[in-house]
């Protein structure tokens, strides 16, 4: 999986999996520790504080969605297999199914539901962790945090940068 815009990996084999942007705004927040020169943890910031620019939308590499376009536009090339968080959540079978195809690795039904039920084991150990304030696994759990006004800021900046876009993410699940 990469979080590296396509160009600087030519020909290479790329799993990708963009998270949508308000969950990625929330993982952004409940990070307890961003490193920096100093070494010191960032000071808290309140999610009324946050403007869409600094909604997850921009990322270490420039625009989440200039990169997550970028990837879908190039999702039927043999080197790219793009994968969306919550279909994993709909149908993880299916999805570990194509990535082995992707990979080329050949699966029988025993070693595709161990690997599946191993999966959801790690999932559940993350996910039920004390340390994990924010996030759980679940997707769309920024609609029980974001206000009103919030989500409709939110709205009306995914409808202007993804209208073009035929990528549609399911918010909630």
């Amino acid at each position: 999986m990469t979080a590296l815009p396509l160009l600087l990996l030519p020909g290479l084999p790329l799993t990708f999996l963009p998270p949508i942007p308000p969950d990625l705004t929330l993982t952004t927040l409940s990070s307890p520790f961003v490193p920096d020169p100093t070494h010191q943890e960032p000071p808290a910031l309140p999610l009324s504080a946050l403007r869409p620019p600094q909604w997850g939308l921009q990322v270490g590499y420039g625009s989440w969605f200039e990169h997550v376009q970028e990837f879908w536009e190039h999702r039927m090339d043999s080197n790219v297999l793009f994968l969306k968080y919550e279909d994993m959540h709909r149908d993880l079978v299916t999805m570990v199914e194509q990535l082995a195809r992707f990979l080329g690795v050949s699966c029988d039904k025993t070693q595709l539901e161990a690997l599946t039920e191993h999966c959801h084991q790690l999932v559940d150990q993350c996910c039920n962790a004390e340390a994990l304030p924010v996030g759980r696994g679940r997707v769309g759990l920024w609609k029980d945090i974001f206000t009103v006004s919030m989500n409709e800021k939110f709205d009306l900046v995914y409808k202007q940068k993804m209208g073009k876009c035929d990528l549609t993410f399911d918010f909630y699940l």
